[in-house]
């Protein structure tokens, strides 16, 4: 990027539309100044009631396009700690020893998590990985804690299908999602009741050392324990149909931590928990935050032009308040224009405001148009505001970028590049897009369940294009048989016509009744020679009984539908599942 320049120059159009208006104007009073030299008047060639004001807009357009001499890099060094809270929220977390919730207690534990850290004002970036039977990243890393607190607010049991309590996927997760975004140093705070029948102590002690991270085990629940009130009002039963006694598994968690070298803290020392693990002082958390370009604004030093320029003119009174105005209202709306900065449009997206969101977005994307997060986020907001077809130019553009990075990142391109086309209608594109996501990972299972309704929906739509070609085929059949049936009754009518006119002819002359006797005694020819006197019968536009049934198709609104629920539609982090094989799970 250049030193100097203009931060939205795209207002600098309206210099171009000044242009010949000052021509017109110039052309205007040179006129004028020759009538009055005509008339005998005085020309005063320093007038500037016509060239202030445009003088003044000309420089209020400029602030406009928010000029800037030089771009300083800063880098920030941010104080905090980097924290990873891994929620359980599988069935079990319904019961309600510990009231009102298991998960409610959850819940409170991470809202005082994260009011600590305000608190002591460290600007700690805390994230949520979520497990049932399977396991994601919720939210990144943050240290904008109101955001937080609307993911937290969010949380329920229903938010993952697959029912079950995979502890180790949900440790799995959260060190994946530290290590891509390189956080060397970090907490993970384990906040659980540990129930998972096939919970394996070594491979979760294992995945915790390598890391080198921290571990923080909350044990959520009592050791006496409790049903499961189902939302219907109905207890959770087992496959035997006993009802489900869920307890804390203390002890295997005390064993994990004991591994890891981390700590366990029961359900009712959990603000002692939090203070413990997290001191006031934190040596060595420091870390660089990403370079931010700062503008040496200049537009605002142009309005010190006007003021100089009329007292050079002795401009007074209200003329002057009035030609001062215009550059400050450019300027002002200057400021109104300024686009959201990246951390504004992704809280606006957060919060559901999509249209705000996407200025931001849009503006972060044309100053790095190769940074694929900022394509990432472009597509999402996009794809949220319904405009499929500016996100499925947009992931192209990311798949493009993403040739020869990661795996999961081309995964990400393609798969939200088929979402895009699907929505789009474009079934045939969106399916080649999810195979190409497939042959990157091939046990993903959102790819999978959109190809299968993807090539649904292909051979539907192929089969309503068959029948509207088939009905047509029918409709243009028919026309032609009634076109063939009124030319032959056109036919039949005339020569009807022509028999009676001969007919009329015989009987007014007496000397021919005679021969017309005899010809009406010998054989009648046939109405038309050569011609098949049986008409064809219409055939029957109308299937019959015995057609192939054809399957309803989804409509576009279930189809939105099924997509806008899926927890993997396009957003700003990609959800990594991992998922523990069927055969291994707990229904709670």
């Amino acid at each position: 990027m250049s030193e100097n320049g203009f931060v939205d120059a795209f207002h600098l159009v309206w210099l171009a539309a000044l242009a010949p208006l000052l021509l017109l104007l110039g052309l205007l009073a040179k006129a004028r100044n020759k009538r009055m030299e005509l008339v005998g008047l005085r020309v005063n060639k320093h007038s500037a009631s016509i060239w202030v004001p445009l003088l003044l807009l000309a420089i209020g357009i400029l602030a406009w396009a928010r000029p800037y001499l030089g771009i300083t890099e800063i880098k920030r060094a941010v104080m905090g700690a980097d924290i990873m809270v891994v929620v359980d929220v599988s069935r079990s977390m319904l019961a309600n020893d510990t009231p009102p919730s298991r998960l409610e207690l959850a819940r409170r534990a991470i809202f005082d998590l994260v009011d600590l850290s305000e608190r002591r004002k460290r600007g700690d970036r805390i994230g949520l990985v979520l497990f049932a039977g399977e396991s994601y990243l919720y939210c990144p890393p943050t240290n904008d804690h109101a955001v937080l607190k609307t993911f937290v607010r969010s949380i329920d049991s229903e938010m993952i299908s697959s029912q079950g309590s995979a502890l180790n996927q949900g440790l799995k997760s959260a060190v994946e999602s530290l290590r891509s975004a390189k956080v060397g140093t970090a907490t993970i705070v384990l906040l659980t009741d540990g129930e998972d029948q096939k919970f394996d102590q070594s491979d979760a002690a294992a995945v915790i050392r390598s890391s080198g991270y921290k571990l923080v085990i909350v044990g959520i629940g009592t050791t006496a324990g409790s049903v499961i009130e189902l939302p219907g009002g109905s207890f959770l039963k087992d496959n035997d149909g006993k009802i489900v006694v869920s307890r804390l598994a203390e002890d295997a968690l005390k064993e994990l931590a004991s591994a890891t070298a981390g700590s366990y803290f029961p359900t009712t020392e959990t603000s002692a928990a939090l203070e413990r693990s997290f001191p006031q002082e934190l040596p060595g958390e420091v870390q660089e935050a990403e370079t931010l370009r700062q503008y040496r604004d200049i537009g605002p030093l142009l309005l010190l032009f006007p003021m100089a320029l009329m007292l050079a003119l002795k401009i007074t009174g209200r003329r002057a308040a009035f030609l001062a105005l215009i550059p400050i209202l450019l300027c002002s709306r200057a400021n109104a224009d300024t686009p959201p900065s990246p951390h504004q449009a992704y809280r606006a997206y957060q919060e559901g405001d999509f249209d705000y969101a996407l200025r931001g977005f849009e503006a972060l994307s044309a100053n790095t148009p190769d940074d694929p997060n900022a394509l990432k986020a472009l597509g999402s907001a996009q794809y949220k505001k319904g405009d499929y077809e500016s996100a499925a130019q947009t992931f192209r553009k990311l798949e493009a970028l993403q040739n020869g990075l990661p795996n999961e990142s081309q995964f990400d391109a393609r798969y939200n590049l088929g979402n895009a086309l699907f929505m789009k209608g474009n079934f045939k594109e969106a399916i080649k897009q999810y195979e190409g996501a497939l042959e990157i990972n091939s046990t993903d299972r959102r790819a999978q369940h959109n190809l299968e309704v993807a090539r649904k929906m292909l051979k539907e739509q192929e089969q309503q294009k068959q029948q509207q070609q088939q009905q047509q085929q029918d409709q243009d059949q028919q026309q032609n048989q009634d076109q063939q049936e009124q030319e032959q009754q056109n036919q039949n009518q005339q020569q009807q016509d022509q028999s009676d006119q001969h007919n009329q002819q015989d009987s007014s002359n007496p000397e021919d009744q005679n021969s017309a006797k005899e010809q009406q005694d010998a054989p009648s020819p046939s109405p038309a020679a050569g011609q098949d006197q049986q008409q064809p019968k219409p055939q029957s536009s109308e299937a019959q009984p015995g057609d192939q049934e054809k399957e309803i198709p989804l409509s576009e609104r279930e189809a939105r539908n099924w997509l806008d629920s899926l927890p993997d539609s396009p957003v700003l982090i990609q959800k990594q599942r991992h998922r523990a094989p069927s055969s291994e799970q707990q229904t709670w």
